[in-house]
């Protein structure tokens, strides 16, 4: 029997922002409780410009963690994503131990913050998680 296995070590999010609209282009996330491999990588376009690459030169983009039903964010004091192309809108969140602790329905939120303003996605990302097998 031959087994193939695709390692995938990036999840892509596209969030289109715009004054009088705004949304996220990603289905459910699965991932396995505990796992840090993945990355999250996350391309912000103007949708105020026919969708073009929304510049994040001066901005900061955080990734809030939160599993369903509970009050508090699982990712607490590594919220920030990357910046990896300003220009084209890029960023990039690393899962890290502790984000994803009990299998179940998290939700993510992503935060633009750009000097006093500030807007989140307005409907946040649904992360299903499951028990590891071994």
């Amino acid at each position: 029997m031959d087994i193939k296995v695709r390692v995938n070590d990036t999840i892509n999010i596209k969030w289109v922002v715009g004054m009088i609209t705004s949304r996220i282009e990603q289905e459910e996330i699965p991932l396995v409780k505990d796992d840090t491999f993945q990355k999250i990588d996350i391309t912000v376009l103007d949708g105020d410009e026919g969708e073009v690459a929304y510049n994040l030169t001066g901005c900061l983009v955080n990734f809030y963690i939160k599993k369903f039903g509970e009050l508090s964010h699982t990712n607490i004091n590594h919220e920030a994503c990357t910046i990896t192309d300003a220009v084209n809108g890029k960023c990039q969140y690393q899962l890290s131990s502790g984000d994803l602790p009990k299998a179940g329905t998290y939700y993510a939120d992503i935060v633009l913050v750009k000097g006093t303003n500030k807007m989140t996605i307005p409907e946040p990302i649904r992360l299903d998680i499951r028990e590891k097998n071994v």
